[in-house]
């Protein structure tokens, strides 16, 4: 008998997946949606020998202090029939769980869970079935017009409105942006105007002065070649991806074009990304997003989905959130490799 892994119990499952990767250097090894258990979502992270089990859902409950431990045994029926004829009670099992474990429950004089398993088929895999692009930043070089156009509208408020500044909103939808603007400048408008003004100033920007990434053009190029479904889900608005798209002749390469106005939810909520899969008729744990902002790495693995992080602040420390990224490209859009990129996707398609 040896230690398989130590199971938590946990309420934000994108919090504690965040501390155990950034803070202690975990990485994730697979996550897995219960085929047995509705609701139940589980993370597993692994540093040299130790391996960790994330789970949450409501029907996750344990008796102890929501946490069990898992020791691996070579036969565990053989063990079942050790642990009766020691008078041991066993709570659940022996079971083959959804995610390829035999496995059974017990649990120790205080009330702890402790598992006895042996992984008998391959770890879940979940093939990638669509691609999920974020447009400013990601797709488009559009983020210098962006603080152009908040540059514009809020010097009319006697605000100069830096790049520094701008650094913490990027990824942020603009109505949440705008929102958050004017609460922490006690500005005498209302989303809706402010919203209204500052995509009119970044329309007449961006239609003059706007470029798609090259390197990511031929990624889209060759991911659509490979008839896998792309959808862009972006916090620009409804008129500006359609203008935008149009403009650049991106538009046939999606099959779904979603704004965080569609859902009323911005990034780093997941209904943004939850809605696009929806639309694409894929599962979210067979999508993978791509995302240059702290916020969409956020609400992409809240999603439960996979993500290739292209950061565009690239300074470091970089945000927490790119420690969870699938793939990262930690210097962001200037050494990105689409190759790369593609070669992982189709690994895993």
């Amino acid at each position: 008998m040896k230690l398989s892994h130590i199971g938590i119990i946990v309420n934000d499952l994108y919090a504690m997946q965040l501390f155990y990767t950034h803070i202690l250097g975990f990485k994730q090894e697979y996550g897995y949606v219960s085929s047995n258990t509705p609701g139940l979502k589980t993370v597993f992270l692994r540093k040299a020998h130790m391996s960790l089990e994330l789970l949450h859902g409501s029907e996750t409950k344990h008796p102890g202090n929501g946490f069990h431990i898992s020791f691996h045994v070579r036969d565990v029926d053989k063990e079942a029939a050790r642990l009766r004829d020691a008078g041991i009670q066993i709570v659940k099992g022996p079971r083959t769980t959804g995610d390829g474990y035999r496995e059974l429950e017990i649990k120790d004089p205080e009330g702890n869970s402790i598992e006895i398993s042996k992984r008998t088929t391959a770890k879940p895999r979940y093939p990638i079935r669509a691609v999920i692009f974020d447009l400013d930043g990601t797709v488009i070089d559009s983020e210098d017009n962006y603080h152009e156009a908040d540059r514009l509208l809020l010097k009319h408020y006697g605000i100069h409105f830096t790049k520094d500044m701008k650094k913490g909103y990027i990824g942020m939808g603009n109505r949440a942006m705008m929102a958050k603007i004017i609460k922490t400048y006690s500005i005498p408008a209302t989303v809706e105007q402010m919203t209204a003004v500052k995509n009119k100033l970044y329309l007449k920007l961006a239609l003059a002065n706007t470029n798609v990434f090259s390197r990511m053009l031929k990624l889209i190029k060759k991911l659509f070649a490979k008839q896998l479904p792309l959808a862009l889900a972006t916090g620009s608005s409804p008129e500006i991806v359609v203008k935008l798209t149009k403009l650049l002749q991106i538009k046939q390469y999606f099959k779904v074009m979603l704004s965080a106005d569609h859902v009323g939810k911005s990034k780093p909520e997941p209904d943004l990304f939850l809605a696009a899969a929806k639309k694409l008729k894929v599962a979210p744990q067979n999508c993978v997003v791509i995302e240059d902002s702290m916020y969409g790495v956020e609400a992409a693995k809240r999603a439960f989905m996979r993500c290739i992080g292209i950061p565009s602040v690239t300074e470091k420390p970089l945000a927490p959130a790119f420690a969870t990224a699938d793939l990262l490209f930690k210097h962001g859009m200037k050494t990105f490799n689409y190759r790369k990129a593609f070669r992982w996707i189709k690994q895993r398609m």
